[in-house]
């Protein structure tokens, strides 16, 4: 898949690692590859939906603020990790509204809904893929473990039982950071921000 998307460069003038403050929404931060225990201990305990299997496979999980004005939904499948910060639909009633999200608006990185899409695109760099109501910027990068890093990854390998391998082929790792907008009339209603991390 990395090979795929290298022809398609981040354009961030501050570089692709940058792109990192756009996958924190409100204390959860992707990279740390969140449990829906870990959402429910800080949200509160919401339903989780399930689909497919193996490389198709994901879950997922939504909140609302107490205004009901946003939806703040966490997904996951076999290697990515990511959330939709989005107005609500219809079918929203089994997002449990919480207390730790408090009411509108959530700022993702200064992202927030109903902002202009230009000054959406000042944040994030102008649009790589897309058209007048979508916008689409890819992010890509290596990330590379420190030491200690490296240390606390292979002990947790360790301890769930995964076979002892030279730890310096985990020390690098691929990043690719998606982030994809709507808008309708020019506003932002949906940001969808997915991370996979491959090594």
């Amino acid at each position: 898949m990395l090979a795929a998307v290298a022809i398609w460069p981040a354009r961030a003038a501050d570089g692709p690692e940058a792109a990192e403050r756009f996958t924190q929404v409100s204390g959860i931060n992707l990279a740390d590859l969140p449990s829906f225990d870990e959402l429910a201990s800080r949200f509160g305990i919401s339903p989780v939906t399930q689909s497919g299997d193996a490389a198709d496979y994901e879950a997922r999980t939504c909140y609302q603020t107490l205004d009901k004005m946003a939806v703040l939904e966490f997904f996951h499948g076999e290697v990515d990790w990511g959330f939709t910060l989005r107005t609500p639909m219809r079918n929203d009633l089994h997002c449990l509204p919480s207390a730790a999200l408090g009411g509108s608006p959530i700022s993702v990185a200064g992202i927030k809904l109903g902002m202009r899409k230009s000054a959406y695109a000042r944040l994030v760099g102008e649009s790589q893929k897309g058209s007048v109501n979508h916008s689409e910027n890819l992010f890509q990068y290596v990330h590379t473990l420190t030491d200690t890093e490296l240390n606390a990854m292979a002990e947790r390998g360790r301890k769930s039982g995964y076979p002892q391998n030279d730890p310096e082929v985990l020390r690098h790792w691929d990043v690719v950071i998606t982030l994809s907008a709507s808008f309708v009339q020019g506003h932002l209603t949906s940001l969808r921000v997915d991370r996979v991390e491959t090594n």
